[in-house]
């Protein structure tokens, strides 16, 4: 399937102005306005090329099997909306700290890190700034009642993510919620592998960055039987998020303007995938009296 993106620029055509040159001279346009409208023609995708191919399980010395089963949880939500297998890297590492991890994994290109124990804090998520190149996932851990931190969900760094029911009951406000896959118990670290699956799968579905499929789950999330005190989004619909993710063109700016009889159109991208090319159509807008 053929996909468009369609942007719409009005022009109000002076008296004096007798053509539009783009490429090529129309007819008069006295005393009128044009729209002129940028058409992106993008093809779907024709490879199975990732964004994400680097992953990063952050564990505690001693807790092999546990960090494992939170790897499993990371492919599983990866493969939970058609059953697509990740293919990239996916690596456990021993780190004292989530402050220890994200800073390992930006220095070996990591895209992203999946805390397996807690540790959420604000000068966590102070840290987690100073290393946009990683997306950090990090579970709500405790199910007592108390606060460690109280992020700007919408503008944090870190994903904070809580587990089913046991998000009510902790003082954590998560981002995201999800089930627990692994033991139906509810553990958070292993909702937070699932999310962070899910998210993986998003974006390499798209060809996006980690932190734009971020973006677009936020929009497609259902809270079933959450409330919005303890959780800023909810668990995440991987099927509408897929539906409706973003083309794979990121278009920096658009301009046009007239200059001595004629209309420039100028555009950059930032990327651009599997795009066949660009073409600009042109309608007439008439006075209304």
């Amino acid at each position: 399937m053929k996909r468009f993106i369609l942007i719409q620029i009005v022009f109000s055509v002076p008296r004096w102005w007798n053509k539009v040159n783009i490429n090529q001279t129309f007819r008069e346009l006295k005393g009128q306005k044009i729209i002129i409208c940028f058409l992106f023609l993008v093809l779907p995708s024709i490879s199975n090329a990732q964004t994400i191919t680097k992953v990063l399980i952050s564990g505690l010395l001693g807790y092999t099997t546990h960090d494992n089963q939170v790897m499993q949880s990371f492919l599983d939500g990866y493969s939970s909306y058609d059953g697509t297998q990740y293919t990239g890297q996916i690596n456990l590492h021993i780190d004292n700290n989530a402050y220890s991890a994200i800073k390992y994994a930006s220095q070996n290109n990591y895209q992203i890190v999946i805390r397996s124990y807690t540790g959420l804090s604000n000068a966590l998520n102070d840290t987690a700034k100073k290393y946009p190149n990683v997306l950090l996932f990090m579970p709500a851990g405790s199910n007592s009642f108390y606060y460690v931190c109280s992020f700007d969900i919408p503008n944090a760094a870190v994903v904070s993510t809580g587990a089913g029911i046991d998000t009510l009951s902790t003082g954590y406000k998560v981002e995201f919620f999800s089930l627990d896959p692994i033991t139906g118990k509810n553990e958070s670290s292993y909702s937070n592998g699932y999310i962070a699956g899910e998210i993986a799968f998003l974006a390499n579905h798209s060809n996006i960055s980690p932190q734009q499929a971020r973006m677009i789950a936020r929009n497609y999330t259902n809270f079933n039987y959450q409330g919005t005190k303890y959780v800023q989004y909810g668990n995440i619909n991987i099927s509408q998020a897929v539906e409706n993710s973003v083309l794979p063109l990121e278009l920096i700016s658009f301009t046009g303007f007239i200059e001595q009889n004629v209309v420039y159109l100028k555009w950059n991208t930032a990327t651009e995938v599997n795009n066949y090319g660009f073409e600009i159509q042109r309608s007439v807008v008439r006075s209304q009296k």
